[in-house]
């Protein structure tokens, strides 16, 4: 992968306006003058008047004087002084909704296997097997797409002046979403006959064949949902998302109840019922923003959003190759299990299972450091130190969080399989691979702390080498070798690879974060033309 380009990084056609010179000021009386250190607050109590600032009376830069306007905005905490406290706390409260979030996107797919489950063990497969392959095909583009417009837009929120190019990012990573949508969905109506050459039984493919054709409806506003979330998160809003899945989650179970009990549609229903509950909480989301103060960074729809699609994808193809690594590394390891025999592929589903239940509170937490850090970015200089105390502050929470997790899987690794199973081979055999998922989520909420760093740097490329090396060239031979090989471990050499690989995947991480020199991400961060006020005069003359 071509380290990120400095022509790629300055995106000619999404330039910002051209920084003006500071007016010449008369100096300022001793007594009015502000020296700022480590501990100064970014933003201050209160912002000097109009008249103040063009007087140059002021106590405070002109950009500070334009930082304060956000003191009642999402970006929480900056009134408070410094400190790796202040920040935990900052990462706790944005936690806690985005954990919600996530649990509440993940009910919608639990509800739908509950639902069809009545039908029999064969509808019950078909979802199953659709719901994995849409989570590994469907999902890596979207989440990247919506982890690139954080990328560029934490910054610019903090930069008063560029608030605005904000909403034009949205417009293009939304339909970017939507046109690599439609390839995806083009994969999903053709899926039939690569699932026969793969050897899946024919009832099988031709409940999925139906399940996926509906599903496809749901690529779009997947896009719009994410993307829409993360613009309402780079502004510090993040309660928004999950009430809104809170608020349609009756419609979604009832929806799905009607279309697979009482419609000729049997399973394909709950794919169709998906579909209209995303685009629900999509639109949702827009009706959120255009009657709340999130409107601020949307300043209507522009021609310039069809412009210079490339450095996003520069940022979002790198992306999605470290969100679906990892997917895409689960998917094989499955495929592995079923060497193993009933109780090694029973036992998969279990552990799966449990580690997609506790991975979400440690990925909430990496959602939380790339906005903030990102934020961060945006104030230039003067905030690295608060930065890279977010980060101590995150890798803190992280570890406890992740820690505290596996300790319990650990400790209660012979009691949980039975929550999925009364089986006795299939939870021992649960239990022995728990040993290692428990370190897996160790490692994890480490790798958590680095990935969130890489993407408030815009650094995805570096990550999606990182990520392909650590499970692909270490992590995978390594637990195939150990789990089919000579030391037969079994399910528990394939688990023990993947913690492996995640290991070695968060301290490449983590190294490179720790060894970079901020201050020239700052510069990256604002060399970044994302929108140009010439332009939009170039348009309004135009017109």
């Amino acid at each position: 992968m071509p380290q990120l380009s400095p022509s790629v990084l300055n995106a000619p056609n999404l330039d910002l306006p051209a920084r003006r010179p500071v007016p010449t000021m008369a100096p300022l009386p001793e007594h009015r003058r502000v020296s700022y250190h480590e501990s100064t607050p970014l933003l201050s109590e209160a912002p000097p008047s109009a008249a103040a600032i063009a007087a140059g009376q002021s106590g405070i830069s002109i950009a500070s004087a334009g930082d304060t306007a956000h003191k009642h905005h999402g970006v929480i905490g900056l009134n408070r002084p410094a400190s790796t406290t202040n920040e935990l706390k900052v990462l706790v409260r944005n936690s806690i909704p985005l954990t919600m979030g996530l649990m509440l996107e993940n009910a919608l797919n639990t509800i739908n296997v509950l639902i069809v489950g009545r039908l029999g063990p064969g509808e019950l497969a078909v979802v199953g097997n659709s719901s994995l392959l849409i989570l590994v095909t469907g999902f890596p583009l979207p989440l990247a797409m919506a982890a690139a417009f954080t990328t560029l837009s934490a910054p610019l929120y903090t930069q008063v002046d560029h608030r605005y190019v904000i909403g034009q990012v949205l417009q293009r990573t939304i339909l970017l979403s939507v046109v690599l949508s439609f390839l995806i969905a083009l994969l999903w109506w053709n899926i039939g006959p690569i699932l026969l050459a793969l050897k899946q039984p024919e009832e099988l493919v031709h409940g999925m064949k139906s399940y996926m054709r509906y599903a496809s409806l749901l690529l779009p506003a997947l896009g719009l949902f994410e993307n829409m979330k993360s613009f309402l998160q780079v502004q510090g809003l993040m309660a928004a998302p999950p009430l809104v899945l809170l608020a349609i989650l009756p419609f979604h179970t009832l929806l799905a109840v009607f279309l697979v009990h009482y419609t000729s549609l049997g399973a394909s229903g709950a794919a169709l019922a998906t579909a209209a509950t995303m685009w629900t909480a999509g639109l949702g989301l827009v009706l959120y923003v255009s009657r709340t103060r999130a409107k601020e960074c949307w300043d209507g729809w522009t021609r310039k959003a069809w412009e210079d699609w490339g450095s996003i994808l520069w940022i979002a193809v790198p992306g999605a190759l470290m969100f679906g690594s990892e997917l895409w590394a689960f998917e094989i390891i499955a495929l592995l299990a079923g060497r193993l025999g009933a109780h090694a592929v029973a036992a998969q589903a279990i552990i799966s299972t449990l580690d997609n239940i506790v991975a979400m509170v440690p990925y909430a937490i990496s959602i939380g450091i790339a906005n903030r850090v990102g934020n961060l970015l945006g104030f230039g200089a003067r905030a690295i130190k608060r930065a890279k105390m977010t980060v101590r502050a995150g890798f803190f929470l992280e570890i406890l969080v992740s820690g505290t997790c596996g300790a319990l899987v650990l400790i209660y690794r012979h009691q949980l399989p039975y929550i999925f199973t009364d089986d006795k081979a299939v939870a021992d055999v649960a239990a022995d691979a728990a040993i290692f998922v428990a370190s897996y989520q160790v490692f994890d909420g480490l790798q958590n702390v680095g990935a969130a760093c890489l993407r408030a740097f815009g650094r995805q490329n570096v990550g999606s080498i990182i990520h392909f090396v650590g499970y692909y060239l270490v992590g995978l031979p390594l637990g195939a070798w150990l789990g089919l090989g000579s030391p037969h471990w079994g399910l528990s050499g394939l688990w023990a690879g993947a913690a492996i690989a995640l290991g070695c995947t968060a301290a490449s991480e983590l190294l490179f974060a720790a060894t970079i020199k901020w201050e020239d991400e700052v510069e990256r961060v604002q060399q970044r033309e994302i929108g140009s006020d010439s332009d939009d005069e170039d348009e309004d003359e135009e017109a």
